[in-house]
């Protein structure tokens, strides 16, 4: 099992369009150009807990290069442990693994949409809730990209990504 931990992925859970790169990403809700080309990080976002529960961090992230990428490890300033959490198959509940036990591909020209019913990450945080956060993404590759995190309060949802539609992107 801890094996299989180690060598489980998981796929994009959306295709579609994005765009934008760079070392620290610019990451906004708001219309961004498009990049067919390169990795791009389209959002990411800390959705805070009440305390004693785990936060939340959803990322946005295309893979326009040629080659499959993964990301092998995440950071996130003022947290201890990261979680990748996904719904299991065929049942109710949440598949939960440490981070540093797993990777996450994107497919070459294909984007990876996180999201509450698909794949996120739960954070523990080192003390209070942050005023800011910023998220570094290490790749396969040896590339990384450092993001900052828009902080979203418990009771909003998270944004919803949809590219060719202008008011939802």
């Amino acid at each position: 099992m801890a094996n299989q931990a180690k060598r489980w992925c998981v796929a994009a859970t959306a295709f579609l369009f994005a765009g934008q790169s760079g070392a620290w990403a610019n990451v906004t809700n708001e219309p961004h150009q498009i990049d067919y080309d390169a990795l791009t990080i389209e959002h990411a976002e800390l959705v805070l807990a009440p305390d004693g529960v785990t936060d939340k961090a959803y990322v946005t992230v295309y893979n326009g290069t040629p080659d499959d990428m993964a990301i092998v490890s995440v950071n996130v300033t003022g947290y201890s442990t990261a979680t990748l959490v996904s719904p299991m198959a065929k049942s109710k509940g949440f598949e939960q693994v440490p981070l540093s036990d797993t990777y996450v591909v994107i497919p070459r020209k294909a984007e990876l949409d996180m999201g509450q019913d698909t794949v996120f990450i739960s954070l523990v945080r080192n003390s209070g809730p942050p005023k800011a956060a910023t998220m570094t993404l290490k790749f396969d590759d040896g590339t990384s990209r450092a993001v900052p995190l828009e902080i979203i309060a418990p009771d909003s949802a998270e944004t919803n990504h949809h590219h060719g539609e202008p008011n939802r992107e």
